[in-house]
């Protein structure tokens, strides 16, 4: 039998098998080292970047409406570089005569009509614009960065900008009733031949795309939404004696309304969209949530309580009502709604709310000569003195407002 020979071992590659790295040499230890590859790094930069890209184009879609070159220059050269600087608030009115619900905001900027001028003014009271009108009695509606301001009862109209006129115009019939939504199309009630009234639809380079004449109501409320392609009116019947409210949801590619709402002894106060088919109307005696899309209407009646005041809040979607308990403007309850039409929560005070203003999750309610700030859970966040003419308050930021007074607008901030 062959002798197998016995098998040999590198006693070097022997060694180095059961050393620890510690005791390997350096130039063998930098050898088993492995390699971290740089590929995955630049991939998550990438996707990162890409992530960024995406989410800055989906915000700018859905701000491009803020996003203009206007805009951006405004709030550069006003608000970033301070170049044209006010004096700072108080800021005398520019008129005689100022309506309450004439007083807004467009990207934080403050603008009124009054019965002399449409004015904007910056964080500081510097006077962006200054136009004069000759409107007797001037209504203020404004949407996104356009504000439209026409004459009741007259036939001329203008749709301006923060800083520029885009637009001024007359119509056919006197006004009795309009609306503007942020794409800077427009909505006009006005007398007609042959009815009670017409309403017309005008595209952004102000052509008149849609008509509908109105034989058994008075309409004295329009919105139209930002889709360009609804319109809620509501008004009053002019063949009832005791009053009946009717509410129109009109569609811009039918000639027969799409749905018409009719509630005995009540009033249109306002109306407003917080979504492009979710519709708000206030209304005397109560509250409406339409549904332009399927035709649904919610009402939340106020159960004999009196509206003092009212916010109906786009930025957010919500709307707030004071109602008094008493009768008498006093005591109120401040109802908090979502955009869905739910009541979200109920605020008890026992002052009376001659005006308020919603801003994010802030309500700013004003009695007499002071406000108070709450979060929409009724939680106090301080007070605030509006001085002893107070018409209105208009929240500008978190624990900041705007005060309109009889000839000035001021500031108050809430401690």
């Amino acid at each position: 039998m062959k002798k197998q020979k016995a098998k040999r071992y590198n006693q070097k590659n022997r060694a180095e098998e059961f050393l620890s790295y510690e005791e390997l040499p350096l130039e063998n230890y930098e050898k088993d080292v492995p390699k971290i590859s740089k590929f995955p790094v630049k991939r998550l930069i990438a996707a990162a970047v890409i992530i960024l890209l995406c989410f800055g184009i989906v915000f700018a879609f859905y701000n491009r409406d803020k996003l203009s070159p206007e805009n951006i220059g405004n709030w550069f050269n006003y608000e970033l570089l301070g170049k044209a600087q006010g004096e700072g608030y108080p800021s005398t009115i520019s008129g005689t005569n100022l309506s309450a619900g004439n007083i807004d905001m467009i990207d934080n900027y403050l603008v009124y009509a009054s019965n002399t001028s449409c004015v904007t003014l910056s964080s500081s009271a510097y006077q962006i614009a200054n136009r004069q009108i000759t409107y007797s009695q001037p209504v203020l509606k404004t949407s996104g960065n356009r504000m439209l301001v026409y004459a009741l009862g007259e036939k001329s109209y203008m749709v301006n900008t923060i800083n520029n006129q885009e637009h001024a115009g007359s119509l056919g019939g006197e006004i009795f009733c309009a609306d503007i939504n942020k794409n800077g199309e427009t909505g006009f009630v006005t007398e007609t031949d042959g009815y009670f009234c017409k309403f017309s639809y005008l595209n952004d380079l102000h052509k008149e795309k849609y008509t509908y004449s109105f034989s058994e109501y008075f309409i004295n409320s329009v919105k139209i939404n930002n889709a360009g392609n609804t319109a809620v009116l509501g008004g009053v019947s002019a063949k009832e004696a005791q009053g009946k409210m009717g509410l129109y949801v009109l569609d811009f590619y039918s000639d027969k309304p799409k749905k018409i709402f009719e509630y005995p002894s009540d009033v249109v106060l306002d109306i407003d969209f917080v979504t492009d088919n979710i519709a708000v109307v206030v209304a005397k005696n109560s509250l409406f949530f339409i549904n332009t899309s399927n035709g649904e209407i919610t009402q939340h009646s106020y159960n004999k309580l009196q509206l003092t005041a009212y916010n109906i809040n786009q930025e957010t979607g919500c709307t707030v009502l004071s109602l008094s308990r008493s009768g008498d403007g006093r005591n109120c309850d401040v109802l908090y709604y979502n955009q869905g039409g739910e009541l979200v929560n109920t605020i008890k005070t026992d002052i009376s709310v001659s005006s308020l203003s919603v801003y994010k999750d802030r309500i700013a309610l004003l009695q007499n000569e002071t406000a108070t700030l709450y979060n929409k859970e009724g939680e106090n966040l301080g007070a605030a003195q509006t001085g002893k003419d107070a018409r209105a308050i208009l929240l500008s930021g978190s624990n900041q407002a705007y005060v309109l007074g009889v000839s000035e607008i001021r500031t108050a901030e809430f401690k």
